[in-house]
């Protein structure tokens, strides 16, 4: 049976649920280029049912009749239940639903009428504008929509966010990400040998002339380990190799610089002796000699940082105001709140005496590039190394999870202070490219092996042909 139409002066409207009615204007839009897609609902005596905010919209178009289909004989809560129904039961698009049908609806036009401003276009095309215009919204919001739209076909993870400018925002990150993976990997297939020559050696160990330092400061000849198209690995002091590095060259700087808090001074919870037999040998940790040596290698860092980069940088919590001040002036940001690396083992000292220090700070400086991999929280849990070829290394794990929280693979990683080589071990398991630099003799060499075993390790990993057979008992599924 056809709708019938009753002039709207003639609904009886009453005293209704729904005090507030949303973008009656937007509706009545609709219907004046679409009609009334759903009729109203009204009894036996004219009074409405279902359809207040339809009955507005037809209000605001000045339109005298509505369609409308009866319901008869019906109690007093049957007309309230029916009522809740249409208010609670009805459910909006979610926003996915919502661009996909915008942008299904936006080809489908262009397809028909052509690009706005094209010479193929007839009547003029059809755009941005065109679907604004007759969306009643704004061009930016219907450009986004469609942007949206595009990027769930190519990342489908975006339908975890829970609102449109959410799922915005995490979209131009996953953009960002993908563009510097593909820079990066473009750096690295230019850095790599096209035609190595056979039983060339694993790295090569080379010395080179001092760098230009200072005038009256005498700096050690730079020696390096070279893993070509992976890293560099430079037995020096940090300001000589620093200065030298173009500018804005390197993606990301993670490192464990020396804290300046006189680790070795008489009187500290374990004496020099012990301290270094049974953590490693000792290094210069002199305050003052430390702050102004870290001054000047930040300094040089922030040039070779690209522009967008980020860096870490641990530091002791009595070093925060001078540490804090330094990658301020030097980088020109530095967040205040540090991250917390919670060791989840005891420190030195006795616990019944004062509270012990069981965890290190890191200050992160951000120049403009977003995380690559969301970091929820800024505490990170890791347990120290048992077996240290220096003092104070940190776990590989806690360094991997700083580096891809920054970096993707392929991207130059810089770790100035690199001690036992977990920066560099961590980058080169994530694949990406890594440039240490270490003073200290012993731990050169010490952290060279290492990175070489673990080099070697990844290469046979990754050269060893998966099992693609399942076995005679699998219970897996064929097709």
């Amino acid at each position: 049976m056809p709708d019938e139409a009753i002039a709207i002066a003639d609904i009886k409207v009453g005293n209704r649920m729904r005090k507030f009615f949303g973008d009656i204007e937007a509706l009545a839009n609709s219907m004046a280029r679409f009609g009334l897609m759903t009729p109203v609902v009204l009894d036996e005596e004219n009074n409405l049912i279902a359809g207040h905010r339809r009955i507005l919209a037809a209000q605001h178009l000045g339109w005298p009749n509505i369609n409308f289909r009866r319901m008869e004989q019906l109690d007093e809560i049957t007309r309230q239940e029916l009522e809740l129904e249409e208010n609670i039961r009805r459910k909006d698009l979610e926003w996915p639903e919502e661009v996909l049908g915008l942008y299904k609806l936006y080809t489908a036009k262009q397809a028909r009428y052509g690009d706005k401003g094209s010479a193929l276009a007839s009547n003029g095309g059809y755009g941005i504008e065109d679907a604004a215009r007759e969306l009643d919204r704004s061009g930016g919001s219907v450009s986004m929509d469609l942007t949206l739209a595009r990027g769930l076909y190519e990342y489908p993870e975006l339908t975890e966010e829970k609102t449109k400018s959410a799922a915005f925002k995490r979209y131009r990150r996953l953009k960002e990400t993908a563009l510097r993976a593909e820079l990066a990997k473009r750096k690295q297939d230019g850095l790599a040998d096209p035609n190595p020559e056979e039983g060339e050696d694993f790295f090569d160990e080379a010395e080179e002339a001092p760098a230009a330092a200072p005038s009256g400061i005498q700096r050690q000849t730079i020696r390096k380990a070279l893993w070509k198209g992976l890293g560099v690995f430079y037995h020096a002091d940090a300001r000589d190799v620093l200065r030298q590095l173009p500018a804005a060259s390197v993606d990301l700087i993670v490192t464990d610089p020396p804290y300046g808090i006189g680790m070795y001074r008489e009187g500290a919870p374990m004496s020099s002796s012990k301290f270094a037999a049974s953590q490693g040998a000792m290094y210069s940790d002199n305050p003052k000699e430390i702050m102004d040596m870290l001054d000047e290698v930040f300094m040089h860092a922030a040039k070779v940082l690209k522009p967008d980069g980020h860096a870490y940088v641990f530091f002791h919590m009595t070093r925060y105001e001078p540490v804090y001040l330094m990658l301020r002036k030097h980088f020109g940001t530095c967040e205040a709140t540090p991250i917390i690396w919670l060791k989840q083992t005891s420190g030195i000292g006795d616990p019944n005496r004062n509270w012990i220090y069981s965890y290190e700070p890191c200050f992160w400086v951000n120049r403009g590039r977003g995380l690559v991999k969301a970091q929820p929280y800024n505490v990170l849990k890791y347990d120290t190394v048992s077996k240290k070829i220096h003092s104070v290394e940190k776990p590989v794990a806690l360094m991997r999870h700083i580096i891809e929280a920054s970096a993707v693979k392929g991207e130059l990683i810089l770790d100035p202070f690199a001690g036992s080589g977990s920066t560099l071990v961590a980058a080169a398991q994530l694949d990406c490219r890594f440039l240490g630099i270490e003073k200290h003799a012993d731990f050169w060499r010490s952290a060279v092996d290492r990175v070489s075993r673990d080099l070697s390790s990844k290469a046979e990993a990754d050269q060893a042909p998966a099992d693609t057979e399942p076995d005679s008992g699998s219970d897996a599924p064929v097709d």
